[in-house]
């Protein structure tokens, strides 16, 4: 026998009316008790991208490694958020 919520809340919509008023009471109670801060200790997201290109000398140009990494049409990132260190 398939349990079939739907057709069930049709029958007798009482049950599920009261389900949602205690849904909603409780989340009402859980967002008034969540603390409130002018300054929240949050973590920044920081992505790392490591390419190794074989047989690159340390004289060429640092940025070269980056740019032949970014697909085209991609989001290029500002210099500023770039950094590009020669291994």
């Amino acid at each position: 026998m398939r349990l079939n919520v739907s057709a069930w809340s049709i029958r007798k919509p009482i049950p599920a009316a009261v389900a949602v008023v205690v849904l909603m009471l409780l989340g009402l109670f859980s967002f008034r008790s969540m603390p409130i801060t002018q300054f929240p200790n949050i973590d920044i997201p920081i992505v790392q991208v490591l390419i190794t290109q074989s047989g690159a000398a340390p004289s060429e140009d640092p940025a070269s490694p980056s740019a032949s990494a970014t697909p085209i049409g991609a989001a290029r990132p500002t210099d500023d958020m770039t950094r590009t260190s020669p291994q």
